[in-house]
């Protein structure tokens, strides 16, 4: 029974208070370990495939005693070349257990992608949340 609330709790955290955020943070990082289990060590570069889905590509951009920085992006072709998106950085706070959306750098528009990795582009006003 604990485990089903936590996980509906898990898919609803708010941030419109400090609890809600930093439930908010807690609940990135638990989506985080289901990517990399061990964050602590992951490797510096990463590719999460799926049946069915875009290759999620992670890169470590740095790494500190108790913090690593992570950059999280989809990589798409077109005529123009190769280029990334949505390309979220994230820092995980080892210690607090706690992962915080730092940016959200190219979204649509700069260069159309056309995209649906299960719940489609980022929505305005979703900043520091991963998922639905």
């Amino acid at each position: 029974m604990l485990t089903a609330t936590r996980k509906a709790k898990w898919r609803n955290a708010q941030s419109r208070d400090f609890p809600g955020l930093m439930e908010l943070y807690e609940c990135n990082y638990m989506r985080l370990r289901l990517l990399v289990p061990d964050l602590a060590n992951m490797p510096e570069d990463a590719i999460s495939q799926a049946d069915g889905a875009l290759d999620l590509h992670l890169q470590v951009v740095e790494r500190c005693k108790y913090t690593t920085t992570v950059k999280l992006t989809y990589q798409f072709f077109d005529a123009d070349g190769e280029f990334a998106a949505p390309d979220i950085k994230v820092r995980i706070y080892h210690d607090a257990q706690v992962a915080e959306v730092l940016s959200c750098g190219r979204r649509r528009g700069h260069r159309e992608a056309e995209y649906d990795r299960w719940t489609g582009p980022p929505q305005p006003g979703r900043r520091g949340r991963f998922g639905p």
